[in-house]
């Protein structure tokens, strides 16, 4: 990095790659910009310097900002009309399928950024609200507005004939915790059988015999909880331990029905008392 850049405020550089998505289309007109919380977590900076971009952008009229409401694209900036391409820094568009904050989402984001600016690439992050038309919107959009998609689906073969055409014209999409059949786009994913096989494996070696899987979503609900299904249907099956009904529970709605027939409201104790009792 030059002396220059290193001399650069940071809400500057913030300013400056905000500029850069709405000149290629990442954030159109009275489209809503990054919070100052979702800047704190992307840009690793206090909320002072990011409430500052924002601020100055405002000043500058570039987004207007509306309180409780969030920031939008008022204007795109003087200084990018007319140009196809403002620098040589590329965008890569992460799509979850939830908030931002959920979960280990800021660890991804963090992971992600940090190796994009390596190659001076800047990551812009979509939420897409658990919704599946939302989703489908906003993946289109990343694909005509970025350089390349990471994609977060909500469940697993979903979209299909947009990947399909992805894949054709080889766009570069990868996908995380869900596989793809399409021999042009690559997925990230857990060994999600092997390692449900091994914690099966494990609780039989310590003596366990009446072993219980139990997963909040349904067995339809991704390839993820089938694959993990399947890796403790493969450790029950070669220790000889029969699988029936009574050793998984699948579902948050059949877990609630077990703990309500004796409880009328469940907890986690409860659901632990109930799964006890019913193997």
């Amino acid at each position: 990095m030059d002396k220059k850049s290193t001399n650069t405020p940071l809400y500057q550089k913030i300013m400056k790659v905000l500029e850069e998505r709405i000149n290629k289309g990442v954030y159109s007109i009275n489209d809503s910009v990054p919070s100052e919380s979702e800047l704190e977590r992307e840009f690793q900076v206090s909320n002072i310097t990011a409430r500052r971009a924002l601020n100055e952008l405002a000043n500058q009229d570039i987004i207007y900002r509306v309180k409780g409401g969030g920031s939008f694209v008022k204007n795109i900036p003087n200084e990018l009309k007319g140009k196809e391409k403002l620098s040589s820094q590329k965008i890569v568009s992460l799509l979850l399928p939830f908030d931002k904050s959920a979960g280990r989402s800021s660890d991804i984001i963090c992971g992600i950024s940090d190796c994009l600016s390596k190659y001076d690439y800047c990551l812009n992050v979509v939420n897409c609200h658990d919704d599946m038309e939302e989703e489908r919107r906003l993946l289109k959009k990343a694909v005509q507005s970025s350089d390349g998609v990471i994609f977060y689906p909500r469940f697993s073969n979903c979209h299909n004939d947009l990947l399909c055409l992805l894949s054709v014209k080889e766009y570069p999409l990868v996908t995380i915790d869900k596989t793809v059949a399409f021999e042009k786009l690559f997925s990230v994913v857990a060994d999600n059988i092997g390692g449900s096989y091994e914690l099966t494996k494990k609780m039989i070696q310590l003596g366990h015999k009446d072993v219980c899987y139990i997963s909040n979503a349904p067995l339809d609900y991704s390839s993820t909880v089938q694959e993990r299904f399947m890796g403790f249907c493969k450790a029950m099956e070669e220790a000889k331990f029969p699988v029936s009904e009574k050793n998984y529970l699948l579902g948050f709605h059949d877990i609630c029905m077990l703990v309500e027939q004796k409880y009328h409201e469940a907890t986690e104790a409860r659901v632990y008392d109930a799964v006890v009792e019913r193997i």
